[in-house]
């Protein structure tokens, strides 16, 4: 097929972006450079060229309107529609990774998504309903405390106190809140990447990533449920990679180890 259209748009840098081999690649761009083209076109080479087939692309970014326009852009450059690839926020692949393989990820098959807010409010009851003072252990403070223990991946159960009374409540919130979920089948957002994760469902031979991010160069050093950290175990996963960031190299490749 003739790629002409597909190259002929771009500076020599962003070709050579584009048409490097399938293999891991680190794009290091800053804003306005064509973050967004560079991943576009990537996506379009790859399947023009053959080699990628559409459902071995798994394109990541941070908002559904991205990922709609990422999508949007790849066909009208084929100009066809794409089925099968996997095109959306973190978030939203992870959910729908799990609806495919809800079984493996210890889900009942109908779970449902709660947000921040719905989450807050499971906290507070259970914090109510083993009776502890809702001015001194606050809600909304053991929110954080267990979406934190989430994005470092540490479950309850597996999270050492250290003999801190404060960490020992927190922990016995955390506890009766998981409980909850898996009684309810809740699933919150923080759930999302870290049951995700769990399933180990991310195919090295079939899934190709093309991960679309705006992190900054003074983000902390990322754990491996958060964003940060979920996407770069995603990479290490896949078949070819592409990461067009603002974030610093030895930022990027602490996530990677």
């Amino acid at each position: 097929m003739d790629v002409s259209h597909i190259l002929d748009p771009l500076n020599d840098a962003q070709t050579d972006a584009v048409t490097a081999p399938v293999g891991h690649a680190l794009v290091l761009a800053g804003a306005g450079s064509g973050k967004t083209r560079v991943l576009v076109h990537r996506m379009a080479f790859l399947l023009a060229t053959g080699e990628a087939m559409p459902h071995s692309i798994l394109a990541v970014t941070f908002t559904n309107k991205a990922a709609g326009e990422m999508r949007g852009r790849t066909e009208a450059m084929l100009n066809r529609p794409i089925g099968g690839m996997w095109v959306g926020t973190f978030h939203g692949l992870a959910h729908r990774l799990l609806r495919a393989h809800w079984r493996e990820a210890g889900l009942a098959e109908g779970f449902q998504i709660i947000d921040s807010e719905d989450q807050l409010r499971a906290v507070r009851r259970v914090i109510r309903e083993l009776e502890l003072d809702e001015a001194r252990w606050q809600p909304r403070q053991a929110q954080g405390f267990i979406n934190s223990r989430k994005e470092d991946g540490h479950r309850a159960r597996n999270f050492d106190p250290r003999g801190d009374y404060y960490n020992e409540k927190m922990l016995e919130i955390y506890a009766a809140y998981e409980a909850m979920c898996e009684r309810g089948g809740l699933v919150d957002f923080p759930e999302l990447l870290l049951r995700a994760h769990a399933t180990g469902r991310i195919s090295s031979s079939t899934i190709g990533i093309v991960l679309h991010t705006f992190w900054s160069t003074n983000s902390r050093i990322p754990t491996r449920f958060n964003t940060l950290g979920y996407g770069c175990w995603l990479a290490t996963r896949a078949r070819f990679f592409v990461l067009a960031t603002t974030i610093s190299p030895s930022t990027v490749g602490a996530a990677l180890v």
